[in-house]
């Protein structure tokens, strides 16, 4: 069995803290692309577990995180439904602001 390249996390980040990936897929030697859909907190567990992977093994892993992959959905979305280019810098912008002008829970 060949070790994953791809690894998609759809897992609420809060409430769910010891739910981890067992580090054989992540053992591809040339790294692989990480997504992870979970944006509060911005810096998940399993996003520490790959950051600390890289470091440890030089392992090229690519990471998107959950605020980079947000506007993303929406600019998609908002193409899809208009039929018209998404004014990507304003969404990017608008998702980063509420992000941290967001109250804590």
């Amino acid at each position: 069995m060949c070790p994953a390249t791809i690894v998609v996390s759809c897992i609420p980040a809060y409430g769910f803290q010891d739910v981890g990936i067992p580090l054989h897929w992540l053992s591809s030697p040339s790294g692989g692309l990480v997504i992870e859909m979970a944006y509060k907190p911005l810096n998940t567990p399993l996003l520490q577990e790959v950051r600390n992977l890289r470091e440890r093994t030089g392992h090229g892993w690519v990471i998107v995180d959950g605020l980079e992959l947000l506007p993303e959905q929406g600019i998609a979305q908002f193409e899809s439904l208009t039929g018209r280019k998404a004014p990507r810098r304003q969404m990017r912008s608008e998702v980063e602001w509420s992000y941290r002008n967001m109250k804590a829970d």
